[in-house]
């Protein structure tokens, strides 16, 4: 099992780190330090291409917009 870190951006002053977790079957998780928001699942299909399977967003500024709103309540 392999960890790792890395720095995307920083936000209101805070560093945003995205998080990863990967097994060695080809099966991986991402998850960001901004309000522990899930960016990726990744698992092999039955033909063996790795593919995100999370209903993810296209890019950082929606994940950033969506958490402006979840602050908000």
């Amino acid at each position: 099992m392999r960890f790792s870190k890395r720095e995307l951006f920083e936000l209101g002053g805070k560093k945003v780190v995205a998080y990863a977790c990967e097994n060695n079957n080809g099966y991986s998780i991402e998850i960001l330090n901004l309000g522990c928001t899930m960016t990726k699942i990744m698992a092999p299909d039955r033909e063996g291409n790795i593919e995100n399977i999370l209903l993810a967003c296209k890019d950082m500024k929606t994940y950033v917009k969506i958490h402006h709103i979840w602050v908000l309540f």
